[in-house]
């Protein structure tokens, strides 16, 4: 399933590479990246499904 990315927002980061990034698509839907979410306190409350996946980013992000 192919996915286009057409409009990209990074927050502010160091290196400029691998800064937590919303990204608008095609579809009418995001793609979030951001750290990965290990903790399995953290993720036995969110209800993920077997092809998904957390991610956290700052909620500056995403406008808060």
């Amino acid at each position: 399933m192919k996915v286009k990315v057409v409009r990209v927002i990074r927050d502010s980061c160091s290196d400029g590479k691998t800064c937590p990034t919303l990204a608008d698509t095609d579809r009418g839907s995001c793609v979030v990246v951001g750290k990965v979410v290990r903790d399995p306190e953290a993720l036995a409350g969110l209800g993920i499904g077997d092809d998904e996946m957390a991610v956290e980013v700052p909620a500056s992000l995403l406008g808060r």
